[in-house]
């Protein structure tokens, strides 16, 4: 009771006894403060950012409004059923189911936080089939289409930024979040004068050492080492009329960038497990199944590198069967030839006096 925050009497003693322990006094209220809170501690010691603490307050929401229930509702009260009217509100609102997979997360992490606790005496989500959706397709830009974004002349000093800081995602492969912490004292040289970024992840606390490639140092060069970086929201938005401009059929975003990084060093055959340090991962599973795609050309390239491809010889001609004339009149020939060049010979011989 005392850890639960229920005040010691005797009659709350005796209710207690009565309904099988503390989870009645326990309301929702309380369990998404205590969630909060610690969401509020991990933000203010830098190891979340600001959107996923955001998250955690929409989903307290969408939880409130899916089941009618408010924050003097007991705990105890939420069922499985709850978890499943969760799910068709925020279909209902046109949600993809990666994103009710993360709104079901953030409150799965509430409930199981209580019951680890004691504080509620089961937790719903135990008995809740988790559904992630279907897996999406890595879109990233290949170096054709770099290069057309890297040459396009924008009319507009603002596009031109936004444009800048995809291009040096592409050949840093920072998260957007990463890259608006840098500042100037981040960015480190080899003794090979390659430069790099060792950090940790804003978002996870991973530790990352990024190589920035040829491309991006040129670009840093360009603004000083001082990038200018824009809010989130307006960046994505701008990203849209550069993606229009240059009349590119994949929609850009700042993950796009990440994950063109990513699949240029794949392709250029980077072990894995070097990427996944690269970036940040802390598993190679992370960077094959969302990040690493091959393209077509390079595929066929391999293949044919290591004789495995079923390529397609190259034709030849048919032989022609001549007919028994044709064939004694160009033996005939042949003969003459023959006898020509022996003729010639045995001249040159006698001229030489041998």
């Amino acid at each position: 009771m005392q850890y639960a925050g229920v005040e010691i009497t005797a009659e709350n003693l005796k209710e207690c006894y009565k309904r099988g322990g503390i989870a009645p006094f326990y309301t929702l209220g309380q369990l998404w403060h205590d969630i909060i809170d610690n969401k509020t501690i991990e933000k203010a010691n830098g190891d979340l950012d600001e959107d996923t603490y955001h998250r955690y307050l929409l989903a307290r929401d969408a939880f409130y409004e899916a089941t009618g229930y408010d924050e003097n509702t007991p705990a105890q009260n939420v069922e499985l059923q709850d978890l499943h009217r969760l799910q068709q509100h925020l279909r209902s609102k046109g949600r993809k189911q990666s994103t009710i997979h993360q709104y079901h997360a953030k409150c799965k992490a509430a409930f199981t936080l209580a019951f680890n606790r004691g504080k509620i005496k089961s937790n719903p989500y135990s008995q809740f089939k988790m559904d992630k959706g279907e897996k999406k397709e890595i879109i990233w830009l290949t170096t054709k289409e770099l290069a057309a974004l890297t040459k396009k002349d924008f009319s507009t000093a603002r596009l031109r930024k936004v444009r800048d800081l995809f291009l040096f995602q592409c050949y840093s492969g920072l998260s957007y979040g990463d890259m608006k912490e840098l500042e100037v004292r981040d960015y480190q040289e080899n003794e090979k004068g390659q430069i790099f970024i060792e950090k940790r992840r804003k978002k996870t606390g991973v530790r990352f050492l990024s190589m920035v490639l040829a491309e991006g140092k040129r670009i840093l060069e360009e603004y000083d080492y001082e990038l200018p970086i824009l809010a989130n929201q307006n960046y994505n938005a701008y990203l849209k009329e550069v993606q229009d401009i240059c009349g590119l059929d994949k929609v850009l975003t700042t993950h796009v960038g990440r994950k063109t990084y990513v699949c240029y060093l794949y392709q250029k055959q980077v072990g894995i497990e070097v990427i996944a340090t690269i970036v940040g991962h802390t598993t190679c599973y992370t960077t094959l199944k969302y990040y690493a795609k091959m393209d077509k050309q390079t595929i066929f390239k391999e293949l044919r590198k290591r004789h495995v491809a079923n390529e397609r010889k190259p034709e030849t001609k048919d032989r022609v069967v001549s007919s028994p004339e044709a064939q004694e009149e160009a033996k005939q020939r042949r003969a003459k030839k023959a006898e020509k060049e022996a003729d010639t010979i045995l001249n040159t011989l006698r001229t030489s006096g041998i």
